[in-house]
């Protein structure tokens, strides 16, 4: 399982994170770097009534579980 974290900072400084669970296998960082400037331009999410101001990065984490029993 793979899950895209977008990390962008607040007026005050502080961290917010997006996931996106099972991202397209095509994601590239120019797709990626698009779409965080879109959010940031629209002015879509918020947190503690705070605008996102700024990027601080993305990354993928993927997850494989082996089932024991």
């Amino acid at each position: 399982m793979k899950t895209l974290y977008l990390q962008f900072k607040t007026a005050h400084d502080k961290n917010v994170s997006i996931t996106v669970p099972e991202p397209i296998v095509t994601t590239t960082t120019a797709n990626v770097q698009a779409v965080m400037d879109q959010v940031l331009a629209t002015n879509v999410f918020q947190h503690e009534n705070q605008r996102l101001t700024a990027i601080k990065g993305a990354h993928i984490v993927e997850r494989k579980i082996t089932v024991l029993l």
